[in-house]
């Protein structure tokens, strides 16, 4: 049995009663008759959702929900579309939910039987692999650490939080929520007279999984040439 015939047959007689009410608005409708409209609409998105349409599946899932939600006793088969719909959309908790109640309601005589055991076995892969994809977020998640860190630049030319927020980039490729701030003055030490001197001080947030770090300590000098030096420093929080 195709899945456009089981849509067919559950909403044959809903149809047609929605059709005898068709000059009535939505608002303000008889529950039942809300409920009928509903399902309507829920079985046309689902025939669209099958034609390749991605987005119908959402249209129907919100109707089939808001059907069962006019307190109207949907039909016998109502859990198996609702939870094939929900499925579609990546509902997975609700769609398992929804199969397993149809399962375990009609059993082996349910009339989609073998189409809810199917979704059902679906179902359960994607929750197993959003289990997976969870752990391994928490994983990155608790690697997220706040680090200090400090840039000295003495040279020719005065600069800002520009070149400092490279180097964070440089040291940590997941470097996000880069604050900085910079003070430029005359350098007064003897042998860089005449020069400026630039101070950053940056916070930031390093991954050290994303980044393969054991840490982001870190003190590096990068020039030593007797006008233009420039050192860099960070430590963890």
């Amino acid at each position: 049995m195709t899945s456009k015939t089981s849509l067919r047959s559950m909403f044959v007689a809903l149809a047609a009663a929605f059709c005898l009410h068709g000059g009535t608005t939505a608002q303000g409708l008889p529950p039942t008759v809300e409920a009928d409209r509903l399902l309507q609409l829920g079985a046309a998105e689902m025939a669209k959702g099958e034609k390749g349409d991605a987005a119908a599946w959402a249209k129907a899932a919100a109707a089939l929900k808001g059907a069962e939600a006019t307190g109207v006793r949907m039909p016998d088969n109502f859990d198996y579309h609702y939870g094939r719909a929900s499925h579609a959309v990546g509902q997975h908790t609700v769609a398992h939910e929804r199969l397993e109640r149809y399962l375990r309601t009609h059993g082996t005589k349910g009339k989609y039987y073998s189409e809810a055991l199917a979704q059902y076995t679906s179902v359960q892969n994607a929750l197993a692999e959003a289990r997976v994809a969870a752990d391994k977020q928490a994983v990155v998640d608790r690697g997220w650490r706040w680090v200090r860190s400090t840039w000295v630049h003495a040279g020719d030319e005065g600069t800002d939080c520009y070149k400092a927020t490279r180097r964070v980039k440089s040291q940590s490729s997941s470097a996000r929520e880069i604050d900085c701030d910079c003070d430029v003055k005359d350098n007064d030490h003897p042998a860089y007279r005449g020069s400026l001197l630039t101070i950053c001080k940056i916070r930031w947030q390093g991954n050290t999984v994303l980044d393969k770090a054991s840490s982001f300590y870190l003190d590096r000098e990068y020039s030593s040439r007797r006008q233009d030096f420039e050192t860099f420093k960070s430590s963890e929080e």
